[in-house]
C-alpha cells in the first residue's frame, strides 16, 4: 500500500488505479504521452483521450515486455513502470 500510496501522490489529481478500453480523459493522455517518450507507443492517435483498442495492443506489449500479466489494462503494476521508479523519468 505504501508503494500505491507514493504512486498516487506523484500523479496528477484524477489519477485512477485502473484503465481499461472506454476509459477516456486528460489522464489517458498522459499515460500515452510517457509510454511514447519509454517507447512504448506511437501512432496518429496520440493526442486522442480515448482508451481504445489501439492503445490495448501497446499496453500489451509494454505488459510482456516487462514480464507482467498480458492483460491490455493499466493497473498499479504498469503506473509504477510508468511513473514510480525515478531512474526511467
Amino acid at each position: 500500500q505504501d508503494a500505491t500510496d507514493m504512486l498516487m501522490s506523484r500523479l496528477p489529481a484524477g489519477f485512477k488505479t485502473r484503465y481499461v478500453v472506454g476509459d477516456k480523459g486528460e489522464d489517458v493522455v498522459l499515460i500515452k504521452k510517457r509510454m511514447m517518450e519509454m517507447g512504448y507507443y506511437s501512432g496518429s492517435t496520440f493526442f486522442n483521450d480515448r482508451y481504445n483498442d489501439y492503445m490495448a495492443s501497446h499496453v500489451r506489449t509494454l505488459q510482456s515486455r516487462n514480464n507482467l500479466p498480458v492483460t491490455g489494462e493499466i493497473g498499479i503494476p504498469e503506473l509504477i513502470l510508468l511513473f514510480g521508479q525515478e531512474e526511467n523519468r
